[in-house]
Formats: C-alpha cells, sequence, structure tokens
C-alpha cells in the first residue's frame, strides 16, 4: 500500500487481516489471533524480516501473561467481530486456545523463550496433560490438537541451511 503497509493490513494493528472480499480485496474483519498464530508458523518459509514484524505485531496487540501464562487474544480489544469464537479459533474465553497454541510456533522461531514457555504452560494447564508411560497426552485435545501442538513446539526456521546439500554436493 502507499504508507509501506500491506494492502490488507489491519489498519490499526498492521496484522494481516482475517478475511478479504472475494472482488475488491476489501478486509471483512481484522487481524485475529489464530490467522497470526498460524502464519508466525508459515511465514518465516516465505519472508523472515515481514515474519518477525508480524509476530512482534502480534506480540503488541494480542499478547499478554498472567502469572507463568501466556496466552494470545483472538480478538483486538477493539474488534466489533470480537465474541467466543469460531470453527477457526476454537473457545475464546480470555484468550483463543487456537491463537494460544498456533503462537508457539512464532515464539520459538523468532527466540522469544520465556513467552514460548509461558504458551507451554497455558497448553498444558487447559489441555489438561497426562503422563502415560513413556508417552504424554492431552485428555482435552483431539488428536488433530496434538499434532498441531507438536508441530508448533518443534518448528524452527526453515531457511537456515536451506539448498546446502545441492550446493555442497550437487545432489
Amino acid at each position: 500500500g502507499p504508507d509501506g503497509q500491506p494492502i490488507n493490513a489491519d489498519p490499526e494493528t498492521g496484522l494481516i487481516v482475517f478475511g478479504v472480499q472475494r472482488d475488491s480485496g476489501a478486509p471483512l474483519q481484522r487481524g485475529r489471533g489464530s490467522a497470526s498464530g498460524w502464519a508466525s508458523y508459515f511465514l518465516p518459509m516465505l519472508d523472515k524480516a515481514f515474519a518477525r514484524e508480524q509476530f512482534d505485531l502480534l506480540r503488541v496487540h494480542l499478547a499478554g501473561s498472567l502469572g507463568p501464562f501466556h496466552g494470545v487474544r483472538e480478538y483486538h480489544p477493539n474488534d466489533p467481530n470480537a465474541g467466543f469464537g469460531d470453527i477457526d479459533s476454537g473457545p475464546v474465553v480470555v484468550w483463543g486456545v487456537s491463537a494460544t497454541g498456533f503462537s508457539m510456533a512464532g515464539a520459538k522461531i523468532h527466540g522469544h523463550d520465556d513467552m514460548l514457555a509461558g504458551l507451554a504452560s497455558m497448553s498444558e494447564a487447559f489441555g489438561i496433560s497426562i503422563d502415560d508411560g513413556d508417552e504424554r497426552r492431552y485428555i482435552s485435545s483431539p488428536l488433530l490438537g496434538e499434532a498441531i501442538l507438536l508441530s508448533m513446539k518443534t518448528a524452527r526456521p526453515w531457511y537456515e541451511g536451506q539448498g546446502t546439500r545441492h550446493q555442497e554436493g550437487g545432489q
């Protein structure tokens, strides 16, 4: 856009908007935590600087903490579409379930260890994890939720070392 912001950025927060109109590309919803958290996993594969900028905006506008727990709000406090969640966000009470879980990737990739620990504490507490022999599982999370948490907790910046084998070995 003319001000340097992406055309589909929330004008108040700078976060990528959640939905756009098909024909015009005009925003339908403001930036939301579940989408911003999800993007924190994938954006580093495309544009490191933009990924960091978007995650920093998520931290400023949507993240919070209460003692050892960190969470990510689904909706900005001024968002007229705010509610208790939908199919994309999962349940929203104070923080969003999906927004909090997905944001672990950004915290890990961008080196925010305190935030990552606090997000993990939240997932452990509200996912009600139990040890079952040599496995840990979450009672209140479906299998897909466990797979997503595994992906987010083990996220890494994909741009590190990319192409090294091909360049060195010609394979």
